[in-house]
């Protein structure tokens, strides 16, 4: 059995490169203006590998400290539009694996510990105001409270009080 052909590596490379591209531009206001030249530099040299898993690669490394909730809901917004106009795709298609994070605590219809908090929690913070997500953000917030109240009752007996969401 064969790899893809060459064109549509190519094809890959060059949808996959227009988020970075989009990318690239989202951070300029975000970064130094002395590291954005080097940011374009290293993209244009994962580029040039023509390697749609190195590029792929790239874009995730830029997407890291938007995953860990570094910009803010009005800035994820405007990052969501600009890969939708720019690139055709979505900021939760790429953002994938937190979602597929969040699912799988909202399958198992319990938060089981601090880390999964505050990746729900971020999520209920980036959706509280979407129309479209209301049943989404109704059920994380459930799962949010319910995971507080328990933190707080274990506190509790263990005879001080800490603030769950602290």
């Amino acid at each position: 059995m064969s790899g893809p052909s060459s064109e549509a590596r190519q094809r890959e490379a060059d949808s996959v490169y227009r988020q970075v591209e989009a990318l690239l531009e989202f951070m300029r206001p975000h970064r130094s203006p002395a590291l954005v030249p080097g940011y374009r530099d290293a993209a244009e040299r994962v580029r040039a590998s023509g390697s749609p898993a190195r590029i792929r690669a790239f874009r995730d490394g830029l997407l890291e400290p938007i995953e860990a909730g570094a910009v803010g809901r009005d800035e994820e917004r405007r990052l969501d539009a600009l890969l939708r106009e720019r690139a055709g795709v979505s900021l939760d298609t790429l953002l994938a694996r937190r979602l597929a994070r969040i699912a799988k605590v909202r399958e198992r219809g319990r938060i089981a510990n601090r880390q999964q908090y505050d990746l729900v929690k971020e999520r209920v913070e980036s959706i509280w105001d979407d129309p479209a997500r209301v049943e989404e953000f109704r059920a994380l917030q459930a799962l949010c409270s319910e995971y507080e109240e328990r933190e707080a009752r274990r506190a509790t007996r263990a005879g001080g009080h800490r603030d769950p969401a602290a």
